[in-house]
């Protein structure tokens, strides 16, 4: 009864994830060879880059947590009912 396209929609959102992912981990992989062009710093050691890695590591897994919750309403209707 679900519409095809309800369907379709949450494998679109976990290879979007499984693409975020895949950045996180190679940008985790260069830090330590990869130096900061002014200071050389590397990568690892830089605090912004740090924060922003950080960053985008909350985001990633709460968009996962957001729509493995959000395929769970859709399957299983009135589980999560208010």
């Amino acid at each position: 009864q679900m519409p095809v396209f309800s369907r379709v929609v949450p494998g679109l959102g976990a290879m979007t994830l499984g693409i975020a992912r895949s950045a996180i981990e190679t940008l985790v992989d260069l830090a330590t060879e990869k130096r900061h062009e002014q200071t050389s710093q590397p990568l690892s050691e830089d605090r912004g880059a740090q924060t922003r890695l950080s960053q985008a590591e909350a985001l990633v897994r709460s968009a996962r947590l957001f729509l493995f919750d959000t395929v769970d309403r859709l399957w299983i209707p009135g589980r999560h009912a208010h």
